[in-house]
């Protein structure tokens, strides 16, 4: 049996991502969810060919393997995130791709960045 240590609100697994040595698992987190809503994403990665041992939680200036010291990713504050949201490469840019979660927008927003931190 798998088992993730971790808050309860943080739901990792919404995107994921295979780069180099690393899964990178991408969580969406709700802060208020309402009609209203304020979302943020959270990064952890894992070994490729060990996907339940070992994670590892972005902190912002790296990486730790406490999940209380994930921190949300910069950058994406604008537009509350869907939690179907996906991730992936795209010339050499690292794209995130979600609709905003607020009732019946039908809005699409892409995010790109250097790495995969987005």
């Amino acid at each position: 049996m798998w088992l993730a240590i971790g808050s309860a609100d943080i739901h990792y697994g919404m995107a994921a991502l295979s780069e180099g040595n690393y899964n990178y698992i991408y969580a969406q987190v709700d802060i208020r969810n309402d009609f209203d809503p304020i979302t943020e994403v959270h990064l952890a990665r894992t070994a490729i060919g060990n996907p339940y041992e070992n994670w590892q939680y972005y902190n912002g200036n790296g990486w730790s393997a406490n999940s209380q010291d994930a921190v949300k990713l910069e950058g994406l504050s604008t537009v509350p995130v869907s939690s179907q949201f996906n991730v992936f490469k795209l010339r050499d840019k690292y794209v995130l791709l979600t609709q905003k979660k607020t009732f019946n927008s039908g809005e699409i927003y892409t995010f790109k960045h250097d790495t995969c931190k987005l």
